[in-house]
């Protein structure tokens, strides 16, 4: 019985730490980083299905490029975003002190 509430436990701590994973920074789902888990997905599927069939059924190289692009893309603007907003609230916390010594 220890056994299953060790799993059940891992079990819930993963799903938390996927689901703070895919949160942003106000707590709700971030559709760019759900979009890039799941072309990672369909990329890797592509890629393990590529390896077990035959050559004639692969997929195009212009379609694994097309998703691996824009994967980095959504992977760059979800940074870019997080910088913004970190650059933006320490702006707004160094305006909030000086108005509060004059």
């Amino acid at each position: 019985m220890k056994f299953i509430n060790s799993i059940g436990k891992a079990f819930s701590s993963l799903l938390s730490w996927i689901k703070s994973f895919l949160a942003d920074a106000d707590g709700e789902a971030s559709s760019k980083r759900l979009s890039m888990l799941f072309l990672v997905s369909c990329l890797g599927f592509g890629f393990v299905a590529s390896a077990v069939t035959h050559k004639d059924i692969q997929p195009s190289e212009h379609l694994t490029d097309a998703v691996v692009t824009v994967i980095l893309f959504l992977a760059g603007f979800t940074n870019i975003d997080r910088a913004i907003k970190a650059f933006g609230s320490k702006k707004a916390e160094a305006n909030n002190s000086t108005n509060e010594t004059s």
